[in-house]
């Protein structure tokens, strides 16, 4: 992908590990992530939870961001060494994701195209989307979530690069309105 960039507001969180290495997680994240390295996709995929973009913020500091939302992220020193310093001119995408478990996941037939290396697929479900997100619950409760969402701005303004530009993320296309 030239430029990361969320396609739509609403996103699935894809069980995947591509590119991953357990030595660019922080020790308390890896129980989590060897699951995610273990992962081997089978005919059927499950979604178990979504995510929905609150903030996107792009920068070409991505080290030095890295390291300013340490408190935000499961990732080393390293991980920003190897991956966000490879090519100085590309930009750094901060996503700020509220995510939720679904309540029954989705289940849709595995594809060979929904492998490799990029960030964002489109996947065909036949689900009622909109019932399953208004079903699901926070994953991390609503006042925990607005702590922490203050908490990252705050960082973001105080103690990241001067060149940060908010990004704004479009609406998933089929979104009923409320």
């Amino acid at each position: 992908e030239p430029v990361f960039k969320a396609r739509s507001n609403e996103l699935f969180l894809f069980p995947t590990s591509f590119h991953a290495s357990l030595d660019l997680i922080k020790e308390e994240a890896r129980p989590l992530s060897a699951k995610a390295v273990d992962w081997e996709p089978g005919p059927t995929l499950e979604m178990n939870s979504f995510a929905l973009v609150t903030g996107s913020w792009a920068t070409k500091e991505g080290p030095s961001a890295l390291e300013a939302l340490d408190d935000f992220h499961a990732y080393t020193e390293e991980f920003g060494a190897q991956r966000l310093s490879w090519n100085e001119k590309r930009v750094c995408t901060i996503l700020e994701l509220q995510t939720f478990n679904l309540e029954e996941p989705i289940l849709f037939p595995s594809k060979e195209d929904y492998f490799g290396c990029f960030s964002f697929i489109d996947v065909a479900v036949d689900a009622d989307l909109d019932g399953l997100m208004e079903r699901a619950t926070p994953a991390v409760p609503p006042s925990e979530f607005e702590e922490k969402r203050k908490a990252l701005r705050e960082a973001l303004t105080r103690k990241v690069c001067p060149d940060l530009v908010t990004v704004q993320v479009p609406m998933r296309a089929d979104r009923k309105q409320r």
